[in-house]
């Protein structure tokens, strides 16, 4: 869960930095875990997914 939040602090930076609409996640391994977490537990982020 700790990694989840962590990556909700880092969305939430660069879409207020850069005013954006969203983010991209992709990865391989941890960055796929870390793609269910964020679907998980920050979902108003999510809205597609690609694994």
């Amino acid at each position: 869960m700790s990694d989840a939040l962590e990556l909700d602090q880092l969305i939430s930076y660069f879409i207020n930095k850069e005013n954006s609409e969203g983010v991209v996640l992709f990865g391989h391994s941890t960055g796929c875990q870390l793609s269910f977490a964020a679907d998980e537990y920050i979902p108003e982020y999510v809205d597609k997914k690609a694994l």
